[in-house]
C-alpha cells in the first residue's frame, strides 16, 4: 500500500464490490475499466487495479502523509473516524495522498511502529491504543508530526484540533440563552500519563469561564468527575441522574455523547423531563446528534474546519518545505437539537 501511495496511485475495490456500488454487470464494468486502462487512468498490476491520481486529476502528487489512529479494522473513535472520512477527499483533491495506519489493543504494536517508520515523513497523529505505543510512535526519528489531540503535543509541536476551551464556553452560553441557571458538568476522570486528559480539562475550563461570563451558578460542587474505566463510567452516569431529581441542577454539559442514551433513560426513570425539567448539551457531531431521541443540542467537533485546516497545513508543507506548521484551534459551531427548552 505504501509503495502504491509513493507512485501516486489509489487501490480500487474488487470487481464485485464495484459492480454493486455502480449497479452494473461485470461485463459492463470491464468495458469501462479496459477503456480507462487504455488511456492511463487505471493501472493494472497483476490481478489488482489502481487509480492513477496524477492522470485523473491532472495534478502532480504534492506529497503523502500517514494518518495514525486507534482501531482494529476501522477507526475506533467516532471523532477521529469522521475526521479521516472528511480529510481524505479534501487532501486527495489538493493532490495529497493519505495512508491510514491503525493499531488497536490487540494489534501487533511492533508492526504498527514499523509501519509508521516505513511510511511517509509527515504524520497526522490522532491517538494510539496506549500511552506507551503513542510514545514509541512519537519518538521515531525523521518524522514530522501534526497532532489532532493536545494530550501528546508539546508547546512547539504542530497541532490542528477542536478548540475545546471555546467548546465549553459555547455550551455555557447556550444554556444561559435558553434560561437555565444552575448547570452541572459531567465528565469522565480519564487519566493520561498520570494527569487528567487535557481535552476534557480544557472543556471544563471553558465551561467555567462561560458560566462566569453569562451569570450561571457554577462551583466545584457542580463538577461531577466520574470514573474513567468504561463499566464504572456507565454505572456512574446512570447513578448521576438520581442526583438531579432534587432540583439542585437544572441542566448539564455532558463532556461527550458516550452513553448519552443511558443518561436519557436514567433521567426518564427518575421522572425528569427533557427539556422542560432539565436541559442537556453535549459535544457531538451533527449526524450522531440527530440519531438520539430527543435529538441532542450539542457543540460540534468542528470536523470540517479541522479537516480543511489540516489540508491547508499539509499543502503548505509540501509546496514550501516549511515544517513550522504552527498551532491551530478551530472554533466549533452549535447544533440546536431538542434538549433545550
Amino acid at each position: 500500500m505504501s509503495e502504491m501511495r509513493r507512485r501516486g496511485e489509489l487501490m480500487l475495490p474488487a470487481e464485485r464490490e464495484l459492480c454493486i456500488e455502480l449497479g452494473c454487470s461485470r461485463c459492463q464494468l470491464r468495458e469501462v475499466l479496459d477503456e480507462k486502462e487504455a488511456c492511463g487512468e487505471i493501472v493494472q498490476r497483476g490481478r489488482k487495479r489502481s487509480l492513477s491520481i496524477t492522470k485523473v486529476t491532472g495534478k502532480k502528487v504534492l506529497g503523502r502523509f500517514s494518518f495514525v489512529a486507534y482501531g482494529e479494522n476501522m477507526i475506533g473513535n467516532p471523532a477521529w473516524n469522521k475526521l479521516w472520512m472528511c480529510l481524505q477527499p479534501l487532501a486527495e483533491s489538493a493532490g495529497i495522498t493519505g495512508e491510514l495506519i491503525l493499531g488497536g489493543l490487540h494489534s501487533d504494536h511492533d508492526r504498527i511502529v514499523e509501519n509508521v517508520e516505513r511510511g511517509p515523513e509527515t504524520v497526522v497523529f490522532t491517538s494510539a491504543a496506549s500511552d506507551e505505543l503513542s510514545k514509541r510512535i512519537l519518538s521515531l526519528k525523521g518524522k514530522f508530526f501534526i497532532h489532532t489531540d493536545e494530550q501528546h503535543a508539546g508547546p512547539d509541536d504542530a497541532i490542528v484540533t477542536l478548540d475545546n476551551y471555546e467548546a465549553g464556553k459555547i455550551a455555557a452560553e447556550m444554556l444561559a440563552a435558553h434560561g437555565y441557571k444552575n448547570p452541572a458538568f459531567i465528565c469522565a476522570k480519564l487519566l493520561k500519563d498520570g494527569s487528567l486528559y487535557k481535552m476534557y480539562v480544557r472543556r471544563v475550563e471553558g465551561f467555567r469561564a462561560g458560566c462566569r461570563k453569562y451569570g450561571l451558578d457554577f462551583s466545584e460542587n457542580s463538577e461531577l468527575w466520574l470514573p474513567g474505566s468504561e463499566l464504572k463510567l456507565i454505572i456512574a452516569i446512570v447513578k448521576s441522574a438520581a442526583s438531579f431529581r432534587g432540583g439542585a441542577f437544572d441542566s448539564a454539559f455532558l463532556y461527550t455523547d458516550i452513553d448519552v442514551k443511558l443518561f436519557y433513560e436514567a433521567l426518564i426513570e427518575e421522572g425528569i423531563k427533557i427539556p422542560d425539567d432539565f436541559g442537556l448539551v453535549t459535544i457531538n457531531s451533527f449526524d450522531r446528534a440527530i440519531t438520539h431521541a430527543p435529538k441532542i443540542s450539542c457543540v460540534t467537533h468542528a470536523t470540517h474546519s479541522v479537516a480543511a485546516k489540516l489540508t491547508e497545513v499539509l499543502k503548505n508543507i509540501f509546496v514550501t518545505g516549511n515544517k513550522k506548521a504552527g498551532r491551530h484551534f478551530m472554533k466549533p459551531s452549535f447544533h440546536e437539537g431538542e434538549t433545550l427548552r
